[in-house]
């Protein structure tokens, strides 16, 4: 079997051997019989999509295999001995291989744009600020609930219960620590979405990302009481 070409990711070399092995039969006729030449001519098509993970990486095979599909159908439907209806037939199987490739060609795409996007943060800088604003959140929770203690008795005096009265008409909750308890909760979740962003997709792992990135940009302003970002954000 051919080495991948430089550049391939070799975690998805296993998957990349399966993906040529199914294409390189469709290369045969154009290397003379040749299972080599025909492997080394699939390998140099799937290079052509800059496939960024396993599933672009089957989305470009995709577009290959239909695209060579659509080909040989309008090939076969030129030939002058065939009925009319049979070459009607060969040309709507490739009209409708042509666009199951379109289909498969815009995924790919898509999925590219999302991976090579310079302004998405990579993973260990998403952790980090997972964990400052965490800590950002903690600290000033803290520092919320120890204004909030009531002063002590002065010596000598009697700690006096608060009348029942008194007890119901309580305040409602501040609003710094309101504000506390939404930065908080919006930290823990976004935690628990970086725990498991690594094993998504590109396109399903930058999504996620972006997602994490609102939650600890909130949480951040929300203790600072700086005024919230917008989302989405002018990128």
């Amino acid at each position: 079997m051919p080495q991948p070409a430089a550049g391939h990711n070799p975690g998805q070399s296993l998957l990349l051997n399966v993906v040529v092995a199914f294409l390189a039969p469709m290369f045969l006729w154009s290397s003379g019989g040749n299972i080599t030449f025909a492997q080394l001519a699939a390998i140099e098509a799937l290079d052509a999509y800059r496939a960024t993970g396993p599933l672009s990486l089957i989305a470009a095979a995709s577009i290959i295999a239909f695209e060579l599909a659509a080909l040989s159908s309008l090939s076969q439907s030129m030939s002058e001995d065939l009925s009319l209806s049979m070459a009607l037939r060969l040309r709507g199987n490739a009209n409708s291989m042509d666009r199951a490739a379109e289909r498969n060609r815009r995924t790919l795409e898509q999925d590219c744009r999302i991976a090579e996007s310079p302004d998405l943060p990579n993973e260990a800088a998403l952790e980090a600020a997972v964990a400052d604003a965490q800590l950002m959140v903690q600290e000033a929770n803290a520092r919320i609930k120890a204004a909030q203690q009531p002063p002590a008795p002065a010596p000598g005096s009697a700690a006096r219960p608060a009348p029942a009265t008194e007890t119901a008409a309580r305040a409602p909750m501040p609003e710094a620590q309101r504000r506390g308890a939404w930065a908080a909760a919006m930290a823990e979740v976004a935690g628990e979405l970086t725990a498991d962003i690594g094993k998504l997709p590109p396109k399903e792992r930058a999504a996620e990302m972006m997602r994490v990135e609102a939650l600890t940009q909130t949480a951040a302003a929300l203790v600072s009481g700086a005024p919230l970002p917008a989302f989405p954000p002018g990128r």
